[in-house]
């Protein structure tokens, strides 16, 4: 057995890496499958604002939160101290988000319901 994520071998038994909380796979051929067949279904995935972040010393934070999630997301830099910078996520992606940054206590969240 084998973690998608970190590719991490495991024991029979196990289906869970502990270390990325995510499902195991078979074998490495079973994670190539996987990333393959993600990358053809995100072709046609719009991304959608979620969030303004002022201050530019959060962005790392929330990028840890997605990353360990495996949550899709890019910023809109907008490179001017007066403007906020805009977290952009797949819109099938975005109630995890949501649910994901209200549990940090991020504000300026722009979507309140799904």
């Amino acid at each position: 057995m084998f973690c998608p994520k970190c590719r991490s071998e495991y024991r029979e038994g196990y289906t869970m890496c502990i270390d990325c909380e995510v499902d195991l796979v078979e074998s490495l051929e079973d994670i190539t499958k996987i990333h393959k067949d993600k990358e053809r279904s995100q072709e046609n995935i719009a991304f959608v604002p979620v969030l303004m972040i002022h201050k530019v010393q959060n962005i790392p934070v929330v990028k840890q939160i997605l990353e360990e999630r495996w949550i899709q997301y890019y910023f809109l830099e907008s490179g001017d101290i007066l403007n906020p910078n805009i977290l952009m996520v797949r819109e099938d992606q975005v109630p995890s988000v949501i649910e994901l940054l209200k549990n940090y206590g991020v504000s300026y969240l722009m979507h309140t319901t799904i």
